[in-house]
């Protein structure tokens, strides 16, 4: 698939920066976050990929993705959406 392409293209971006462009978490963070997160949608498994993984963790463990978790997860059980992994849960494997 050709996602799979970018996989060492991003793990080798995020295994010097926390966050795509660096120190700062951007809207690109999300994205990337999100399409991680839903591996029904990303087609791959990261297992082998630490940056990514630890990426990952870094960002299901900030404080505004916790309050978004609390707002959003009852409306999520009503529309056949996948649901994001819990914080501690290995990408690839929710």
């Amino acid at each position: 698939m050709t996602r799979t392409i970018y996989a060492p293209i991003i793990e080798e971006c995020l295994s010097s920066t926390p966050y795509l462009t660096g120190e700062a978490f951007s809207l690109a963070d999300a994205y990337l976050f999100v399409m991680i997160g839903w591996d029904n949608y990303w087609k791959m498994d990261i297992s082998v990929y630490p940056s990514v993984q630890r990426f990952h963790r870094t960002v299901a463990s900030r404080p505004s993705f916790q309050r978004l978790l609390e707002i959003v997860q009852p409306a999520l059980e009503h529309i056949q959406l996948p649901r994001f992994p819990p914080v501690n849960a290995p990408p690839g494997l929710s």
